[in-house]
């Protein structure tokens, strides 16, 4: 009967379950979003991340054997990251492919990556840019490298910003995972 407590708990609680949706929706569409920009950088970062490995660093290491060592300083474990983003960036792919509102990324995180290939790169950063500038004072190396960084695959940028890109990654990864974890469904 129209007005009465039970009809009044029923509107009551179709309008909780509508705005609940409504919620759940506004939210699944904010953690595609940003899951959808995960990948893509993801996508960007992996790439450039096998720019530096098969323009810079094996290709330097074949040309320039005498000064091995002093490369093997500038692109330090440059292999084993390609190998963990290959990885991360297949399983975020698999992901995105199955993506609905139930679906989590937190895991891939866990189970593909491997912090101490990081920890290592981090850890020898500073020597892999004092090895840089003492490698562009030898003028055949200096020369190599502006020849590589004008190829239109390197977008004109300087070898050294390509370095730095494991160093500015991380953090990216804290504010995505900052912004998922603001954004779960309840």
């Amino acid at each position: 009967e129209p007005g009465s407590p039970t009809s009044l708990r029923a509107i009551t609680n179709a309008v909780l379950l509508s705005n609940r949706i409504e919620d759940n929706a506004r939210v699944h569409l904010k953690r595609t979003r940003v899951v959808h920009e995960l990948f893509e950088t993801e996508e960007s970062y992996y790439h450039d991340l096998q720019l530096l490995n098969d323009v810079f660093y094996h290709p330097m290491r074949t040309m320039f054997e005498d000064h091995h060592s002093q490369i093997c300083d500038l692109f330090q474990n440059i292999d084993e990251l390609v190998d963990l983003h290959q990885r991360f960036f297949s399983e975020l792919e698999n992901r995105l492919e199955e993506w609905n509102i139930t679906t989590t990324i937190g895991d891939c995180f866990l189970n593909e990556y491997d912090f101490t290939v990081y920890e290592q790169y981090l850890n020898g950063y500073t020597l892999a840019l004092q090895t840089y500038y003492e490698l562009i004072k030898i003028d055949p190396i200096r020369k190599w490298i502006k020849i590589q960084e004008h190829k239109k695959i390197c977008r004109h940028l300087p070898l050294d910003s390509f370095l730095v890109l494991p160093i500015q990654r991380l953090p990216r990864y804290v504010m995505f995972l900052r912004v998922l974890l603001l954004n779960h469904l309840h």
